[in-house]
């Protein structure tokens, strides 16, 4: 009689078996789908884990959203050619819109640019202070403002600016050309 109960206990054992396994393993399909949906959102991510963003496309930086413009304008003016040994500067329309429910502003000090040949350079918006973000205004909660950042212009190629706060970090390549 003991067989027989000790029998029927295994056969009990192994249903239960059964259904904890396939418990396991539709967790781990779900994780892995889970997994993989959130790789293929990061894929904009470069291999140094800074998130790639374009120009004219719209993207969020700091609670703002924003919009660099691909139109971009060579300026040279007598004060500009005193300071800079006659090099034109890029002027680059960017749009920023507040999208956060307290006041907010861009900085400036959160963006580093660099020049074709990877030598950082220093945004110029002290030259041009009513229409760069040197001034920038407080925007309240959807408020949008258009300001430009001021470059040197150092000769045809991709010049890259990183916006990065101590949380966030985007790179945006832009072609310039003469």
């Amino acid at each position: 009689m003991k067989q027989k109960d000790i029998k029927k206990k295994k056969i009990n054992i192994i249903p239960v078996l059964v259904i904890i396994l396939l418990i396991i393993m539709v967790s781990g399909s779900i994780f892995l789908y889970i997994r993989n949906k959130e790789l293929q959102k990061k894929s904009t991510i470069n291999s140094s884990g800074v998130e790639k963003v374009y120009k004219d496309k719209k993207f969020l930086f700091d609670d703002l959203e924003i919009i660099v413009s691909s139109k971009y304008n060579f300026l040279n003016t007598e004060k500009i050619q005193k300071q800079y040994e006659g090099k034109d500067i890029i002027e680059i329309p960017v749009q920023v819109k507040n999208v956060e429910n307290t006041e907010n502003n861009f900085s400036i000090s959160y963006l580093k640019i660099y020049n074709e040949k990877g030598e950082e350079i220093r945004e110029l918006g002290s030259l041009f202070k009513d229409k760069s973000f040197e001034n920038s205004p407080k925007l309240g909660k959807g408020e949008m403002t258009i300001k430009n950042i001021y470059i040197p212009y150092n000769g045809n190629g991709k010049y890259k600016m990183i916006f990065k706060t101590f949380y966030e970090e985007k790179e945006l390549e832009m072609e310039i050309k003469k």
